[in-house]
């Protein structure tokens, strides 16, 4: 990409030039070899968005309900803290449940708008008080259940069935893939275990989602293990997480590899038109020319219940000590860094915690994201011009075209759970 001025990018491929503005987003191509470039000082420019509020309201309510897991996944930083130092996985206990409740009633102001979340650990290890949360949050719009599915029975596949809950299930790929890390603390695979619970969902009419964690044992060959998941399992959503920092052992993929996994499936969602949380969260803007300013309701717009009550923007952050308040302002628009980037628009500035511990500048922005983030702009600006082959694109055309990979259905699974740039 070559900076023409402050606001438009060039681009070129084949012959084709690609002229991108990273204020409103707008693109314009030329096909012509014959065409000069218009005069970048006649091309319309955009004033830099407006900043929302540093605070906006509550649109994620997160519920861990236990610290305790019946796996014993290889990269889980619980699981090896817990073994390091001896600590006791805490439960929330079900007298507590009622004052959570009031909790979500009094942090959401609006609760048709909110997402409940609850998660572990291991949620179903503790079925009753998950159960006893799931259904005293009925005003919600939109209830969530995160688990490895292993616990899942035809009762529990009932009750989210009758109570409208819709699945994250952790899976990390099929059935070999999955085991080389996901494993019982006896060493024994885990894959079985969640199939058959997912199955059961589905039977039940649960939709449900696909959260693989993406490390060296399946990055290379993310997309084959998208596609026989896809085949296989048919769920509504996946999402491809890299790991979140952890001081136990942590070994994410090479970003650069992750990048070339991440264009090989937008690939793959393109022809089977598949909802994947990180593509979406790209292509979204870029579709509806619509500036990107968070990546994450962590930055102040998620509220997490721990077990003991205690109080966080962030599952990975229990003690915050101030650092969520620098969260909600570390966003592309407030770095210096970022100000020249022609991704600006879309990235968001990714994950704050990671950001907080992997800069290697002290600016809060982890370098990964900002390589398959603009990656994943390259790529996408191209791919609207082999499907449309318009000059300028508008919001409308490109709905049209893209609509099945970002769109926010009657399906809860088909938006971006956490994400959203009001958090749902």
């Amino acid at each position: 990409m070559i900076g023409l001025n402050d606001q438009w990018v060039l681009l070129e491929r084949s012959g084709v030039r690609c002229l991108f503005n990273r204020w409103s987003l707008r693109k314009v191509y030329i096909d012509s070899p014959e065409e000069e470039l218009p005069d970048v000082e006649q091309l319309p420019r955009a004033e830099p968005p407006a900043m929302p509020p540093s605070s906006p309201a509550t649109t994620v309510f997160q519920v861990v309900v236990t610290e305790a897991c019946n796996l014993n996944c290889a990269y889980c930083g619980v699981r090896l803290s817990v073994r390091e130092h001896g600590m006791r996985p805490r439960n929330l206990d079900r007298s507590l449940v009622p004052v959570v409740l009031e909790r979500f009633g009094e942090a959401v102001s609006d609760p048709d708008e909110a997402l409940f979340v609850v998660t572990g650990g291991e949620p179903l290890l503790t079925a009753d008080v998950t159960k006893m949360l799931l259904a005293g949050a009925g005003d919600a719009g939109t209830r969530l259940l995160f688990t490895n599915a292993t616990l899942l029975d035809e009762e529990m596949a009932r009750f989210l069935a009758e109570h409208e809950v819709s699945l994250v299930v952790s899976l990390d790929g099929s059935a070999a893939v999955h085991d080389s890390l996901r494993c019982y603390p006896d060493g024994s695979g885990s894959w079985s275990s969640a199939a058959r619970g997912i199955d059961l969902a589905r039977e039940a009419g649960v939709p449900f989602g696909l959260s693989l964690v993406v490390r060296e044992h399946n990055c290379a060959v993310l997309a084959r293990e998208v596609e026989r998941l896809a085949s296989d399992l048919a769920p509504a959503s996946f999402g491809l997480n890299t790991l979140h920092y952890t001081h136990h052992g942590f070994a994410p993929p090479d970003p650069v590899a992750y990048a070339d996994a991440l264009v090989e499936v937008f690939g793959l969602a393109r022809k089977r038109g598949l909802f994947v949380d990180q593509i979406a969260r790209r292509l979204d803007p870029l579709v509806r020319e619509e500036f990107r300013f968070r990546d994450c309701a962590s930055m102040g717009s998620r509220l997490v219940i721990f077990p003991d009550l205690s109080e966080s923007n962030c599952v990975n952050c229990a003690n915050p000590d101030g650092d969520l308040q620098r969260w909600s302002e570390a966003t592309p628009l407030h770095l210096s860094a970022c100000v020249d980037c022609p991704a600006i628009g879309i990235c968001g500035g990714g994950c704050p915690f990671d950001g907080s511990h992997l800069s290697l500048s002290g600016d809060g922005i982890d370098s990964r994201y900002c390589i398959w983030t603009l990656r994943l702009l390259e790529e996408i600006l191209w791919d609207i011009y082999e499907t449309t082959g318009l000059r300028e694109p508008r919001p409308g055309q490109l709905l049209h075209e893209y609509s099945n990979l970002i769109t926010r259905s009657s399906a809860p699974l088909s938006m971006s759970v956490g994400h959203s740039e009001q958090g749902g």
